[in-house]
């Protein structure tokens, strides 16, 4: 039983010379190869992307292809938006906006209602009826109009801090309306 203990350098020198050799060739071929290896990766990206695109894209059309709300004109669909405001039918009104907006217009309409400021929105929207109308071509038009606050009002600025703009003020608005190229119902887009 005379075994040795210890390192056998002799193996351990060949697994290290297989290793470098092993390193230095796929670098080598990294090296020669890296350009394509770049644009092999690059394609692959640009692939993914535009098939996430094309999949986002068929779930917007579909989603345009089943919304029947709106009108044939802008201001047709201001109106049914006013008529839905007015009659407290937050769902309904949110249905008059963009389909990829439709979800958050509600949103921000019920937080409007839970505030108490749901009649500062319909004002708002009301005093555009007497605002100015410009299509920019067939499939997309901008209203825009003053507002005069009825209430005091509080505005959240970028940087975090509250300005009160007071009751009696004049503020200016845009509203953007879209035609609908699925449905040619023209869509509240904000």
């Amino acid at each position: 039983m005379n075994e040795k203990r210890g390192l056998n350098w002799k193996k351990i020198g060949w697994w290290a010379l297989g290793i470098f050799v092993a390193l230095n060739t796929a670098n080598l071929l990294i090296g020669m190869n890296g350009d394509r290896i770049v644009q092999w990766m690059a394609n692959r990206q640009y692939q993914a992307t535009t098939e996430a695109y094309r999949e986002e894209a068929a779930r917007i059309k579909a989603l345009e292809m089943a919304d029947t709300y709106g009108s044939t004109t802008p201001e047709g669909t201001l109106e049914l938006l006013i008529a839905a405001l007015e009659d407290g039918d937050l769902q309904l009104a949110s249905k008059y906006y963009y389909v990829t907006q439709q979800q958050n217009s509600f949103e921000i309409l019920q937080q409007s209602k839970n505030l108490k400021k749901l009649d500062t929105v319909i004002q708002k929207y009301v005093q555009s009826r007497e605002g100015k109308w410009t299509c920019e071509d067939s499939q997309q038009c901008t209203l825009v109009f003053t507002q005069i606050l009825e209430q005091d009002t509080v505005l959240n600025t970028v940087d975090g801090k509250s300005v009160v703009i007071p009751k009696g003020e004049k503020i200016d608005n845009v509203t953007r309306f879209e035609l609908s190229s699925s449905t040619r119902l023209w869509k509240v887009k904000e």
